[in-house]
This record gives C-alpha cells, sequence and structure tokens, in this order.
C-alpha cells in the first residue's frame, strides 16, 4: 500500500476539510517559531488531498518538517507503533518522487542493433511486457544512450 492509501485508512468517517481544520487550528496554536504562518485552510485542504493521493507536493508539506508529520498523525490518531513505518513510506516518497518504488525493472541495455531492430524490441517490450502488467507499475526500462534516442514517446 502507499503513504495515501495508508493515511485514508485512518480518516474512517471524518471529512478531509474538519480534518484540514484542525490541523491547521493546532498548528496555529503551537508556541514556538514556525514556518508557514499565513497558510489558509485552502491550502491545508489542498495539502491533505495531495498527500492522500500520493502526489509530491502533498507528501512534502506534511512529512518536509517532522513536527507537521507529528501532528499530522496526532489529528489522525495514528498509533504510535504505526508511525515510524508511515514516516519510511514519507521519506521514500519524498526521495523517489513516486508514491511507490519500481515494481518491474527491465534492463534492455544487452540489446544493440539499429533503430529498425530498437523499434521492434519496444513495441515487444510495451506488448508483452508492460501493456499485460501494467498493475505493476511504477517501472524502470534500462536503456543505453543510443537507445534513448530512438525511444518511443509512448513509453
Amino acid at each position: 500500500m502507499t503513504l495515501g492509501e495508508r493515511l485514508k485508512g485512518y480518516v474512517g468517517e471524518r471529512k478531509q476539510a474538519a480534518l484540514a481544520a484542525e490541523w491547521l487550528e493546532r498548528w496555529s496554536e503551537r508556541k514556538e517559531p514556525r514556518k508557514g504562518k499565513g497558510w489558509t485552510l485552502d491550502t491545508v485542504t489542498s495539502s491533505f488531498s495531495r498527500c492522500f493521493n500520493d502526489q509530491p507536493e502533498g507528501v512534502r508539506f506534511f512529512f518536509g518538517d517532522r513536527a507537521r508529520a507529528v501532528l499530522l498523525f496526532d489529528v489522525l490518531e495514528v498509533p504510535p507503533d504505526a508511525r515510524d513505518e508511515l514516516l519510511g513510506l514519507a521519506e521514500l516518497a519524498m526521495k523517489t518522487g513516486a508514491a511507490r518504488p519500481a515494481q518491474l525493472i527491465v534492463d534492455l541495455t544487452a540489446w544493440t542493433g539499429d533503430r529498425a531492430l530498437s523499434d521492434e524490441l519496444f513495441l515487444a517490450v510495451e506488448e508483452q511486457i508492460l501493456k499485460p502488467h501494467r498493475k505493476l507499475l511504477p517501472a524502470v526500462l534500462v536503456i543505453t544512450e543510443e537507445q534513448y534516442r530512438w525511444l518511443p514517446r509512448t513509453l
């Protein structure tokens, strides 16, 4: 499961806008100096939505600062024993820019040939590997610089 999917499990019947309002109110009550003093409810609500949908901007908003992440966990009532795993998922998402690490890695560097052969190779990879295994996305294709010049836009 992705970070967003895991976090949605803690929302329950509560409304996202209400959770965002609670988060913003509790963040505003903090005594220590804080960044983002000018955040609006719309900003926080949008960040909730982005985070729950595994978009990098939302993940960075809440998990780019440990205090914001801890407050998010408090608002969502995430049990203490689940927090480290969620922090790990967030760190991975921020490092890779993706909600999940690559599930499928295809190394094509051993294949050599001219453009016509490369076109055949890419068509075969798309038709026989990528399309039938869409649920394994994201995928990584490892290719040479020469192959990159002929890589079709569909990949």
